[in-house]
């Protein structure tokens, strides 16, 4: 039963949700612009259920992710895949989980580091 209500959930969400492509980088109060959210695929300095989406939709190749998309989705460091947009969706959910989700993770001279 469970399965089968994960499934529909993500279902309506990829259905609901066009493909969401976003800009590099915001600014920081510092002024520095080396901002990456893990978890931030789409790119909007936000995390929303759109980002879980975009990695299933990049998963099912509905939808093609850039290189710092598929890194920023990554949340486990073990390659993206559908476990990564269930973690978002916890972590959304104020579901406990063990990985640093909407933390920035850009080293400000190296780009995102993980």
């Amino acid at each position: 039963m469970r399965k089968i209500l994960c499934m529909l959930l993500s279902i309506v969400i990829a259905v609901s949700c066009g493909t969401v492509i976003g800009t590099a980088a915001g600014s920081t109060d510092d002024g520095s612009t080396n901002v990456y959210l893990l978890g931030d695929v789409d790119l909007d300095q936000n995390i929303t259920v759109i980002d879980a989406t975009l990695i299933q939709r990049g998963k099912a190749l509905l939808t093609e992710l850039s290189g710092l998309q598929e890194k920023l989705g990554d949340i486990t460091g073990d390659g993206l895949d559908v476990a990564d947009a269930t973690l978002i969706q916890r972590d959304l959910v104020d579901m406990p989980t063990k990985y640093p989700i909407g933390e920035n993770i850009a080293d400000e001279n190296e780009g995102v580091v993980y």
